[in-house]
């Protein structure tokens, strides 16, 4: 199935319902057509947005519990079963500014090793040589991965897990270390350090940021971990945002649910976007705001569709008063039917089956719908006029 033009992917321009075009075949990409609407919607989020001095990296879980050969299980995560995606957004804003499906191990391909790493640095090369810090948790975090971050002009702040390499064993977790006591390791390009918030416990962070033993606080908590909980919730946000107000519903295929997402998230980055150029925007309303975006928003996708499909003359009285609800003028169904038939030209009779296809150029008087001979009386009036 090939992808249409990027102005058919608007949903204003949906014409058949979703799920008749979201399928997978034998032999095609692991996200098949959802691929290429991944793609270009990956394009378009860094053209309109310059993230600020920190980024953030971690995970998304789309929910679903169908059949899909990368579905992950995450039991921290609340919906624990879904599809896992990448983000690198902006900490402060949460802006999603690259993204990457976990497609999981193909048929044939070995462990991979070092993936944390290969995805951080996949995610932030856009803004290599910008000076910006990249913060992620410990999944991601290694020490070659801070000294390559720091080599392509980017700092680093996150949290490390205690049986990586280099990890001394005076910092690791015993019964031994006082509470909120902390450890400072150094050497030219990073800092090292670990915390112990309660007995037996310790949290680890490296940053190449910090080169100093600042604490600070009741708790004495070291500046390279306020730093870190202050930067690590951009991709959190952004998934609370884009669950709060979803168009995702429960479905059985993994392309509808993706595609659901990509609209939620897209909606999230729209909001954003506007709310820079335009913060008095509505500010009376507070948290309704975004609320009022989206409503607004998807009046306007969706109302040239509206307008267009208000030309059918043959629409059924509840799809009428629904139009008319949301402010569409219908015009009446004589117009409606000049404006889609032309002087002379064969039409197919409205009330033959369609598997007949009887085309005839005889019109009835009062409606104006091509009809039959069979289907008419001889002042040319169909019987639903009759």
């Amino acid at each position: 199935m090939e992808a249409p033009s990027p102005a058919g992917l608007e949903v204003g321009d949906v014409t058949f319902p979703r799920t008749r075009l979201l399928y997978m075949c034998d032999g095609c990409p692991p996200l098949g057509w959802d691929g290429d609407l991944w793609n270009l919607f990956q394009v378009q989020l860094p053209k309109f947005y310059i993230p600020g001095p920190d980024l953030c990296v971690d995970e998304q879980l789309v929910a679903f519990r169908g059949r899909c050969g990368f579905r992950q299980y995450i039991p921290s995560k609340p919906a624990k079963y879904g599809i896992k995606i990448w983000w690198c957004c902006d900490s402060q804003t949460c802006y999603p500014l690259n993204g990457e499906v976990y497609l999981g191990r193909q048929p044939g391909q070995q462990r991979e090793v070092g993936q944390g790493a290969r995805v951080v640095k996949q995610l932030v090369a856009p803004w290599r040589r910008s000076g910006r810090n990249v913060t992620a948790d410990n999944f991601f975090t290694s020490i070659p991965l801070a000294e390559d971050l720091l080599k392509d002009g980017l700092t680093y702040v996150g949290t490390i897990r205690s049986n990586k390499p280099h990890i001394p064993d005076a910092m690791k977790a015993n019964s031994t270390r006082q509470v909120n006591s902390s450890l400072f390791g150094f050497n030219d390009q990073a800092t090292l350090v670990s915390y112990v918030p309660k007995v037996k416990q310790a949290v680890l962070a490296l940053s190449t940021m910090h080169h100093d033993d600042q604490v600070d606080g009741d708790a004495q908590k070291p500046e390279i971990i306020l730093y870190y909980n202050s930067a690590k919730s951009g991709v959190d946000n952004l998934d609370h945002l884009a669950t709060m107000y979803t168009c995702r519903r429960k479905v059985n295929r993994w392309p509808v649910a993706l595609f659901g997402n990509v609209v939620d998230v897209g909606a999230v980055a729209a909001f954003i976007i506007w709310m820079g150029n335009f913060p008095p925007w509505k500010i009376s309303e507070g948290k309704r705001r975004r609320r009022l975006f989206l409503s607004e928003l998807a009046n306007q996708l969706v109302m040239p569709h509206i307008r267009r499909r208000a030309l059918t003359p043959t629409l059924q009285a509840p799809i009428r008063n629904a139009m008319k609800m949301v402010g569409v003028d219908l015009p009446p169904p004589v117009q409606q039917a000049q404006a889609l038939t032309s002087a002379g030209k064969r039409k197919r009779c409205h009330l033959c089956p369609r598997a007949i296809d009887k085309k005839v150029r005889l019109a009835c008087d009062r409606c104006k719908q091509p009809v039959c001979p069979s289907h008419s009386v001889q002042q040319v009036l169909c019987d639903n006029c009759f």
